[in-house]
Protein backbone atom coordinates (compact mmCIF):
# COMPACT_ATOMS: atom_id res chain seq x y z
CA UNK A 1 0.00 0.00 0.00
CA UNK A 2 2.71 2.48 0.98
CA UNK A 3 4.95 1.46 -1.90
CA UNK A 4 2.12 2.05 -4.38
CA UNK A 5 1.47 5.50 -2.94
CA UNK A 6 5.19 6.28 -3.14
CA UNK A 7 5.37 5.22 -6.77
CA UNK A 8 2.31 7.31 -7.66
CA UNK A 9 3.68 10.40 -5.89
CA UNK A 10 7.08 10.00 -7.60
CA UNK A 11 5.36 9.72 -10.97
CA UNK A 12 3.31 12.84 -10.31
CA UNK A 13 6.39 14.79 -9.21
CA UNK A 14 8.21 13.68 -12.37
CA UNK A 15 5.36 15.01 -14.51
CA UNK A 16 5.40 18.28 -12.58
CA UNK A 17 9.13 18.63 -13.35
CA UNK A 18 8.42 17.90 -17.00
CA UNK A 19 5.74 20.61 -17.02
CA UNK A 20 8.20 23.11 -15.53
CA UNK A 21 10.82 22.23 -18.15
CA UNK A 22 8.28 22.59 -20.96
CA UNK A 23 7.11 25.95 -19.61
CA UNK A 24 10.66 27.27 -19.28
CA UNK A 25 11.52 26.22 -22.84
CA UNK A 26 8.35 27.86 -24.17
CA UNK A 27 9.12 31.04 -22.23
CA UNK A 28 12.60 31.26 -23.79
CA UNK A 29 11.20 30.68 -27.27
CA UNK A 30 8.45 33.25 -26.74
CA UNK A 31 10.94 35.81 -25.41
CA UNK A 32 13.07 35.34 -28.50
CA UNK A 33 10.26 35.45 -31.03
CA UNK A 34 8.49 38.47 -29.52
CA UNK A 35 11.80 40.26 -28.95
CA UNK A 36 11.04 40.94 -25.31
CA UNK A 37 13.54 42.37 -22.83
CA UNK A 38 16.68 40.24 -22.84
CA UNK A 39 16.08 38.57 -26.19
CA UNK A 40 19.52 39.65 -27.41
CA UNK A 41 21.11 37.43 -24.72
CA UNK A 42 19.48 34.32 -26.19
CA UNK A 43 21.51 32.64 -28.90
CA UNK A 44 19.44 31.23 -31.80
CA UNK A 45 20.94 27.77 -31.30
CA UNK A 46 19.84 27.80 -27.65
CA UNK A 47 16.33 28.82 -28.68
CA UNK A 48 16.14 26.05 -31.28
CA UNK A 49 17.40 23.50 -28.74
CA UNK A 50 14.66 24.68 -26.39
CA UNK A 51 12.16 23.90 -29.16
CA UNK A 52 13.56 20.43 -29.72
CA UNK A 53 13.70 19.72 -25.97
CA UNK A 54 10.15 20.92 -25.49
CA UNK A 55 8.87 18.72 -28.32
CA UNK A 56 10.72 15.60 -27.13
CA UNK A 57 9.62 16.00 -23.51
CA UNK A 58 6.01 16.58 -24.58
CA UNK A 59 6.03 13.41 -26.69
CA UNK A 60 7.65 11.41 -23.89
CA UNK A 61 5.12 12.73 -21.38
CA UNK A 62 2.23 11.88 -23.68
CA UNK A 63 3.47 8.33 -24.22
CA UNK A 64 4.22 7.66 -20.54
CA UNK A 65 0.98 9.13 -19.21
CA UNK A 66 -1.30 6.83 -21.19
CA UNK A 67 -3.16 4.44 -18.99
CA UNK A 68 -3.36 0.81 -20.09
CA UNK A 69 -6.82 -0.16 -21.21
CA UNK A 70 -8.51 -3.20 -19.74
CA UNK A 71 -9.35 -5.66 -22.47
CA UNK A 72 -12.69 -7.38 -22.16
CA UNK A 73 -12.90 -11.03 -23.01
CA UNK A 74 -15.95 -12.97 -24.07
CA UNK A 75 -16.17 -14.46 -20.56
CA UNK A 76 -16.46 -10.98 -19.03
CA UNK A 77 -19.34 -10.13 -21.35
CA UNK A 78 -21.22 -13.34 -20.63
CA UNK A 79 -20.73 -12.90 -16.86
CA UNK A 80 -22.12 -9.38 -17.13
CA UNK A 81 -25.22 -10.60 -18.96
CA UNK A 82 -25.72 -13.38 -16.41
CA UNK A 83 -25.52 -10.91 -13.51
CA UNK A 84 -28.26 -8.74 -14.98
Amino acid sequence: MYVRDLIISLRESRFIKFDLLISACRAFMLTSSLKLVGHYYLHPIFVSMCGVTQAVVTIYKTIRSKKPFAKLTQDDVTKRKADQ
